[in-house]
């Protein structure tokens, strides 16, 4: 019975799209037989996956700039396997000397990384200094169990830590000035133990971002900096206790405001009441597979609410520097990014309850919470809050694995922005995303879209993770059509969100949701090595269109007559599915030349895309 089951899921695709067999990798096909995933998409009905539960206590001195933390972990252990061990990540040792890094550091980044100061299993100590129960390897260290975590059980873990931020800038996060920090990467995290790979034990050298679990968060931070407000992913749980008054009144006002309010202004030098003591600011954040927090003495605060749904509200938040350009319209811009997103596409309501765009540096996404510098446009700044605030739903939502599937995230987080053309700014997100593609198309760079993202370097890892992987999603929308896309959008969401969608998952949605064998289009643009690059050549009665990258892209022809009349003609990537050159009769009309491809279709060689009757 066991090896006709083997032979049923082998063939099932095939039995299924009996067209063209999708190309399943064989680790996947793992979760198939467990039935943890199905081939039609969604979850299987053993899907299972683990959890933590976060209690953290930190303090963070901003005058030698040590963290100082403790947190007690609820470890749920939903998966059918016992667990003799946990992985757990410790971020911070990216700054030590003698880590591999992507790229090499300024010296005043490196530090003693994360000092684990002491660890309990419910409540049994741990020899933290025995390789046996407890080693570190670079940004991981595994914890072996006192006993067995069985399935279907907790356990409880206690870790005492403390770690230097250096005196410059870090990676994503850091000391922007003496009083202005964002901390990330900060705490113990337990990794994600999945169906598919079991435990990610993949090391984090810079390049590639990260994998988490979808927990909860009850974090209070102390500063000793009194005057410093505290911005971070999830809900202020006291901020009654916190500001003056006025101060609050705004808060208040700000969390269901249409309208922008000033939370913070230059006008306002007393903004905590600092009673006692230094400030504890306790923030909760269920479903989220991460936590950051920031804070300044120095920032103004702008803020509104955005109705989700009918009582409630995301309270969108902008913290700049007063000189900051163009971050006084920041709250403006990612209201209307979060009611785009919303409301159009993925057009699933924004899932959580707060958005903070914080004006540090570069541009990086936190669940509830974005990492933004200071663009030299408006157009940049638009399109920056727009992708990193797009990443909400993916990875975070969704659960993603950014480590190996970087694409699965980027390339939307690509499209989303070129929505907003005609409505928050002019310029052309789209043509830019192709214009790119065309710079690195059909080089060594240009790899498979499966390749795993942690084993590439740049050039390649930007240009498949932002670029091949939006160009994908562009074509796709066009030969489904946008309503299309927008349903199978928001099914994709509805159907995965708080788990760990794979890349055939999203595939076996697609061709689920629009009943369609789209395996022809995703193993050329997914798993194979082909290229955009289209030609046209003259016929004695018309013309003929030769794909000669193979990668099916869509065909945009002008034809103009001797007679003075033209057509233009559209056919959408489908053209490809069952052949590589399909000619146009153009009849009893004279053809006097023929111009083929637009700005929104990638092409490598231009050469061979028009020609003119002498």
């Amino acid at each position: 019975m066991r090896k006709i089951f083997f032979l049923i899921l082998v063939f099932l695709p095939a039995i299924i799209w009996s067209q063209e067999e999708i190309n399943i990798p064989l680790e996947f096909r793992k979760a198939y037989q467990n039935e943890t995933r199905s081939f039609d998409g969604k979850p299987g009905i053993n899907y299972k996956q683990n959890k933590s539960d976060y209690k953290i206590n930190a303090f963070f001195d901003t005058k030698i700039r040590m963290l100082k933390g403790t947190a007690d972990i609820i470890y749920y252990n939903n998966s059918p396997d016992k667990l003799d061990y946990l992985i757990i990540r410790l971020l911070q040792n990216w700054n030590k000397p003698n880590k591999s890094r992507d790229w090499d550091v300024d010296t005043r980044v490196l530090t003693d990384g994360f000092i684990t100061k002491n660890i309990s299993v419910n409540n049994i100590p741990v020899e933290i200094n025995n390789h046996k129960s407890f080693i570190v390897f670079g940004t991981n260290a595994k914890l072996t169990l006192p006993f067995a975590l069985e399935t279907n059980n907790t356990i409880e873990i206690h870790i005492e830590w403390e770690f230097q931020l250096p005196e410059v800038r870090n990676l994503r996060m850091g000391r922007y000035d003496e009083a202005t920090y964002l901390i990330a990467y900060w705490y113990p995290q337990i990794a994600v133990y999945d169906d598919v790979y079991g435990w990610d034990e993949i090391d984090y050298p810079g390049m590639v971002e990260f994998y988490g679990d979808i927990s909860d968060f009850d974090v209070t931070i102390e500063i000793d900096n009194k005057d410093a407000v505290v911005w971070a992913t999830g809900v202020l749980q006291n901020p009654e206790n916190i500001f003056q008054t006025e101060i609050y009144e705004r808060y208040r006002k700000a969390e269901t405001s249409k309208e922008i309010v000033n939370i913070i202004t230059t006008a306002d030098k007393n903004i905590l009441k600092n009673e006692s003591g230094n400030v504890k600011w306790n923030y909760i954040a269920k479903n989220v597979p991460d936590f950051v927090f920031a804070f300044s003495n120095k920032y103004l605060w702008d803020a509104s609410g955005y109705e989700t749904s009918p009582g409630k509200y995301t309270m969108i938040n902008a913290a700049y520097k007063p000189d900051a350009p163009y971050f006084n319209q920041v709250a403006s811009i990612a209201r209307v990014v979060i009611k785009y997103l919303s409301e159009e596409l993925p057009g699933v309501p924004f899932p959580y309850p707060r958005m903070t765009v914080f004006n540090g540096s570069g541009g990086m996404e936190y669940p509830m919470f974005v990492n933004d510098a200071a663009e030299d446009t408006y157009e940049s700044t638009v399109y920056l809050t727009a992708h990193e605030i797009s990443h909400t739903y993916f990875p975070f939502f969704m659960g993603t694995n950014e480590k190996r599937f970087a694409w699965m995230d980027e390339g939307w987080a690509v499209l989303f922005p070129g929505g907003l053309k005609g409505i928050l700014t002019d310029d052309d997100y789209k043509q830019r995303a192709v214009q790119n593609y065309i710079r690195q198309g059909g080089t060594t760079s240009d790899l498979p879209l499966i390749t795993p993202s942690y084993q590439i370097k740049s050039p390649a890892y930007r240009f498949l993770s932002y670029v091949k992987s939006s160009n994908m999603y562009y074509v796709l929308q066009d030969m489904l059509g946008e309503q299309m896309f927008k349903i199978l959008m928001e099914e994709y969401v509805n159907r995965w969100n708080g788990k760990h969608p794979m890349p055939l998952d999203y595939i076996f949605t697609v061709n689920d949701v629009t009943g369609k064998n789209l395996n022809w289009f995703w193993n050329k643009w997914i798993f194979g090595i082909y290229y955009p690059d289209l030609a046209v050549e003259k016929t004695e009665s018309g013309v003929n269109i030769i794909n000669k990258g193979g990668l099916p892209v869509p065909v945009h022809l002008q034809i103009n007559y001797n007679d003075g009349s033209s057509d233009t003609k559209h056919f959408s990537a489908g053209i490809w599915e069952t052949q590589n050159s399909f000619s146009i009769n153009a009849g009893d009309k004279k053809i006097k030349s023929v111009l083929l491809g637009n700005k929104y279709i990638p092409d490598i060689d231009t050469t061979n895309n028009s020609w003119t009757v002498e």
